[in-house]
């Protein structure tokens, strides 16, 4: 086990965090570096408690730390998404000072920013030409507005709805709780437009889907494609680049600027697997574009893409488990022949999955996480989950050994490379995010922020301790335990297990801001990754594949067994908490064992039959999990369902549900609240009003402090009854 580390003030004596200091905290995120590795530009938000929303603005530091980082830009909206042009004299961005989120360019040497784009839905994401001449972007296009799609060539052989007002938190590449990416589609309702009832978008009509997925959560009711538009970086009008019942995402310029390759899915049957395919169409001197080309074989999931240094090839972020859609599959780097081919699998026995789904309730959209390339073009780095870590690793683009460049007790939460310079984003247990650098080996690491300096120094945050528990088969199941800050050896404390979602992602080495505010009401808070959880490798992940409720539900108790076992924990003062598939497990868990005294469950799953069909994901999700549909595997599907066992649940229960949740739709809560009203046990619905599934992370900060004050007071009604005193 690790020491808590100790924090002290000279001359004043730190406070115990409380649940307002959410307002305090600055979130760093999307660390860019200039063409000439000198200077980093990263975002900064602010949750701001009178207006409730959030703000963001562009900073900038030296690489080598000589400065302190600088404001760049000065909206009092939303400026995301720094993007250098080639040779680092203008910066181009996503703003929403002007209503929608639209592309704004800046010089970097000072003056007036411009806007380049004017789309009537705002734009998603932005790709500048290498050569500087153009810029790429995703818009949204409504069905009636399209001009019929261009034909595609046949690829090269084979070798082997408007979203909802809550959108404004989720920037362009963020990833939720539960590992699916947001905000790559176009932000297409903001709250800074002007509202009027009367136009087609706001008032009330009926609306028609022959789609499979037809709704998505954090979005609501898809009925618009994301398509790929093409503007030189001057100004002037854009062109619509492509046409189609598809969506096009990912823009991606070749080294020479004459080829634009994109992600997408033309085939009529998309919706039915999780497949992508790379496309790529050649640009001309003019703008003009010539015919698509599919480069991939239609056989593989890909999340992400680049073109190698070379221009010969790509670099994906994929995988071949094309009916899986929870990212339970490890992510692998592969390359590919930029006219198709066979692909070489280069982290095929790297049994880790690229990308970060770590859990934390206080970070910003990570930004785009694509492959990166050492400056000779030989090396390709990537963020990988490696137990309750993300870390930063290199594999050679010919082939070769999988190298870690960062490493460390931390969460990587993204990074960028240029020359001989490695700028990355990460958070530790008592650290929300700060920026570093590094030389392109990982060597010489400096602090190159402490953007929570102030804050982090009136707190008195508390250090999680490791542990890990063997299971049979010589399994070990990862945890931690964070403790209270005045902690006192000889007392017994009140316990909080919490849960994670998922059921694919993991606890870890990232700041939580409610684990922090329970211990510092004198609660052990107990936190572990069983299996199902990324970062253990493949077979760690598919165990709980037709077993929810059996081998993750025995890890987690054995971890609980393994806390009570320690001499600071009152066995007599349990409680549990836990949100999506973590609020399937705390249900689950209260209807099969009688230890606890309180409970939380937020954003449950709690009959797996009624959730298949209702969540914008979950028949996808469910398929792959229990091998089946509920009405193939109905018996498999009902016993794994915590409702099933409400009449044995006596654990005094809150419930917390955002109304407008579209992965795991209100009925969840419903269902089980109502059970158990009828059988007059003590239960709670707290029904939040917007923020949808990821409300924890994303919803509008006055929401996740009510939230936060709710769960408080129950555990504390329960488990520490005599102590009123607590703000």
């Amino acid at each position: 086990m690790t020491k808590p580390k100790k924090q002290e003030r000279e001359g004043n004596r730190r406070r115990n965090v409380e649940i307002e200091d959410l307002y305090r905290f600055r979130l760093l995120s999307d660390p860019q570096v200039s063409p000439n590795g000198k200077i980093a530009a990263f975002v900064l938000t602010c949750l701001r408690k009178k207006q409730d929303d959030y703000a963001s603005n562009i900073w900038l530091v030296p690489t080598d730390g000589s400065e302190e980082p600088r404001k760049f830009t000065g909206s009092d909206k939303r400026d995301t998404y720094p993007r250098w042009s080639p040779t680092g004299e203008e910066m181009a961005f996503i703003s929403t000072r002007s209503g929608r989120p639209q592309v704004w360019v800046i010089p970097v040497d000072g003056g007036e920013a411009r806007q380049l784009t004017r789309m009537k839905r705002g734009i998603g994401e932005f790709e500048w030409s290498t050569d500087g001449r153009w810029v790429a972007f995703t818009s949204a296009v409504d069905e009636d507005e399209e001009q019929g799609a261009p034909k595609s060539e046949e690829p090269g052989p084979s070798g082997t709805g408007s979203l909802s007002r809550d959108e404004q938190n989720r920037e362009t590449g963020g990833v939720s709780e539960e590992g699916f990416v947001s905000g790559l589609p176009a932000a297409r309702d903001w709250p800074e437009d002007e509202y009027d009832p009367d136009s087609e978008d706001e008032k009330d009509r009926v609306r028609v889907t022959t789609r499979l997925r037809y709704k998505a959560d954090g979005q609501g009711f898809l009925e618009r494609r994301s398509h790929l538009f093409l503007i030189n970086s001057k100004g002037g009008k854009p062109d619509q680049l492509t046409h189609g019942d598809w969506d096009a995402r990912t823009p991606r310029w070749s080294p020479d600027s004459k080829t634009l390759a994109f992600i997408a899915n033309q085939e009529e049957d998309a919706d039915y697997h999780n497949i992508q395919d790379v496309f790529s169409m050649p640009v001309g001197e003019d703008g003009e574009t010539g015919a698509q080309r599919r480069v991939t074989n239609h056989d593989c999931s890909i999340m992400n893409m680049d073109w190698l240094p070379s221009g010969e090839g790509f670099a994906l972020f994929a995988h071949g488990r094309i009916d899986e859609s929870a990212l339970g599959t490890n992510l692998q780097v592969w390359t590919i022949p930029r006219d198709g081919g066979p692909v070489s699998k280069l982290t095929q026995d790297f049994d880790r999955s690229v990308g970060y789904w770590l859990n934390s309730d206080l970070r910003s959209a990570a930004g785009d996480m694509r492959p990166r390339f050492s400056r000779d073009g030989s090396l390709i780095y990537f963020m990988g989950m490696n137990g309750g870590t993300v870390q930063i690793f290199s594999v050679p683009v010919k082939g070769g050994k999988v190298k870690e460049i960062v490493g460390g007790e931390r969460a990587v939460l993204n990074f960028d490379v240029s020359k001989d310079v490695l700028i990355f984003a990460a958070s530790q247990p008592s650290v929300p995010n700060d920026l570093y650098s590094a030389n392109i080996g990982g060597d010489d690491e400096i602090a190159l922020t402490n953007i929570n300096k102030d804050v982090q120094g009136e707190l008195s945050l508390s250090e999680p301790e490791e542990f890990s528990v063997e299971r049979p088969g010589g399994i070990r199941i990862q945890g931690w335990v964070l403790k209270p800050p005045d902690f006192k050896p000889g007392r017994k404390y009140p316990l909080i297990l919490q849960i994670h979602g998922g059921p694919h992602t993991s606890y870890g080495n990232a700041y939580f801001h409610e684990f922090q505010v329970l211990a510092a009401r004198g609660y052990v808070v107990l936190y572990t990754n069983p299996r199902g959880s990324q970062g253990y490798g493949q077979e760690f992940a598919d165990a709980i594949h037709d077993d929810w409720g059996g081998i993750d539900y025995e890890d987690i108790m054995a971890c609980v067994d393994y806390a009570i076992s320690q001499s600071f924990v009152d066995k007599n003062r349990l409680g549990l908490a836990g949100g999506s598939y973590g609020g399937y497990m705390v249900t689950w868990i209260i209807g099969h064992d009688q230890r606890f005294k309180a409970a939380v469950a937020s954003r449950m799953v709690s009959n797996l039959y009624s959730a298949w069909g209702t969540g914008d994901v979950t028949w996808s999700l469910w398929n792959w999990q229990f091998h089946g549909t509920p009405q193939e595997r109905t018996e498999l599907y009902m016993e794994r369902s915590p409702v099933t066992y409400v009449s044995e649940m006596h654990t005094p229960l809150l419930i917390t549900h955002a109304e407008d949740d579209h992965r795991t739709n209100i009925e969840q809560a419903q269902q089980v609240y109502i059970a158990l009203k009828l059988l007059k046990r003590e239960v709670k619905m707290v029904i939040l009003p917007s923020g949808g599934h990821d409300v924890s992370r994303t919803g509008k900060p006055a929401v996740k402090v009510e939230r936060m004050r709710h769960i408080v007071d129950w555990l504390d009604k329960y488990l520490q009854p005599g102590d009123k005193d607590k703000s």
